[in-house]
């Protein structure tokens, strides 16, 4: 028997009565679990089995094959069944994370246990609407990349080290992940459409959602003006770093909401 807590990232059904599960974990990363009679409205395991059930469960191991023996369900995300813009962010994440769980990013996020910590955060957020959609989708874009090593270089310019620019802002350079002032920038480089622009508001953002401690990140409130910067930001950073594109069914259905 192997027992773990999770939430479900992934369903596949199988027949009328089965299904195979996505569970991501805290130690073992995205684990496929086929469950027996899941769908039966009297299974014992029909809670757990919902997709973003957070749950303890009990599987045997059968020549490799983990099966569902039993559950006890730990909380059931509700409010996500009944707001379709709430759901479509929350597949979105859900679909992140299973992409990475299938490309050279597997590596990381089977050994960090902050990835199942994140995607609770933001499901928590998503579903209790204590934070706004955007500004939960732009948390968990930058906050799994700074996990699975793609964090940026946020200390200071690249060039003179300085921590602000002389202008009070500071130029972003998302495929490669740099600062830069506006001196070293003009001297070295020509601005692309996927460099940007911060204002010590948005720089100010960008480092509390990558370098703060475990509890803090989503600690903090912004601009409607800020949160739309910060969206294209998050969403350009992730999709470079992580080789996506801008055509990535989960994020055309929610922007289609």
């Amino acid at each position: 028997m192997i027992n773990f807590s999770g939430v479900v990232i992934g369903i596949n059904e199988l027949d009328e009565k089965g299904r195979f599960l996505k569970i991501l974990t805290e130690k073992r990363g995205v684990l496929e679990i086929f469950s027996r009679g899941a769908k039966k409205p009297t299974s014992k395991n029909n809670p757990s089995t919902e997709l973003f059930a957070y749950a303890e469960f009990c599987v045997n191991d059968q020549s490799g094959r983990l099966y569902l023996d039993s559950s006890k369900p730990l909380h059931i995300f509700e409010y996500l069944r009944t707001d379709l813009k709430a759901l479509s962010l929350a597949v979105y994440c859900a679909e992140i994370l299973l992409f990475c769980s299938e490309t050279h990013c597997d590596d990381k996020c089977s050994s960090n246990p902050e990835i199942l910590h994140l995607m609770l955060r933001t499901l928590h957020y998503i579903d209790s609407g204590k934070r706004s959609l955007p500004l939960c989708k732009s948390v968990f874009e930058l906050r799994l990349c700074s996990l699975i090593g793609f964090m940026p270089a946020l200390i200071g310019c690249r060039e003179c080290l300085k921590y602000d620019g002389d202008n009070n802002e500071m130029y972003f350079l998302a495929k490669s992940g740099i600062l830069m002032c506006e001196q070293c920038f003009d001297e070295n480089f020509t601005e692309t459409d996927t460099d940007f622009i911060l204002s010590p508001a948005l720089l100010h953002t960008i480092r509390h959602i990558c370098l703060s401690d475990n509890e803090k990140y989503f600690a903090f409130k912004i601009s409607e003006k800020i949160q739309n910067e910060l969206s294209l930001i998050s969403e350009t950073y992730l999709f470079l770093h992580m080789n996506l594109y801008k055509n990535f069914k989960p994020l055309l259905y929610y922007n289609s909401l």
